[in-house]
């Protein structure tokens, strides 16, 4: 995992360069990566996700830990605009599983149903203080409910407070097709 995030890196880096190309030849209005880039298998920009499931594993790590977590900060706060996406999932929500430097650059938060209050704002911040948006007070029956801050449901830039979304139901079965 530490070598895929030093190569992510580093098509971060070779990304940011061809923008700069990009940006001479007025191809990115606002220096950022746009649809018609990443669709376009010439340009070589295609969209990137990373997905680190119970990333806590990974930044716990005795050996690899410290160069997991330096490699997703500098993912998280840079790579987006040249599209490279990073998502971090955790059952632990707390300040040892994902350290404030990494989570305070998380630009959209998403959190589900969680056991406590604090574990919700341990996800969303100040949000769950100032809104009254509460996690905790999910119904276990409530499958696929969450609430999200930093996007909208538009996927404008723009930032808002909090919203409470519902996902689609997928089976193990289902899921494993798809992939």
């Amino acid at each position: 995992l530490a070598d895929t995030l030093d190569e992510a890196l580093a098509d971060m880096e070779r990304r940011y360069l061809r923008m700069q190309d990009f940006a001479r030849r007025g191809m990115v209005p606002q220096s950022k990566v746009t649809p018609a880039i990443t669709k376009n298998p010439q340009l070589d920009m295609p969209l990137v996700v990373i997905v680190l499931d119970e990333v806590q594993n990974y930044l716990d790590h005795s050996v690899y830990g410290a160069r997991i977590l330096d490699a997703c900060v500098k993912l998280v706060r840079t790579a987006r605009a040249v599209g490279i996406t990073l998502v971090l999932a955790t059952q632990r929500p707390d300040s040892n599983t994902i350290p404030t430097v990494l989570r305070d650059n998380c630009g959209t938060r998403l959190a589900g149903r969680v056991a406590t209050r604090s574990s919700g704002k341990m996800i969303l911040g100040d949000t769950v203080d100032d809104q009254g948006i509460d996690p905790s007070k999910l119904l276990r029956s409530q499958l696929g409910v969450a609430y999200v801050v930093g996007a909208d449901d538009t996927n404008a830039d723009a930032q808002f407070d909090g919203m409470l979304v519902k996902a689609h139901l997928m089976d193990d079965v289902t899921l494993a097709s798809i992939i």
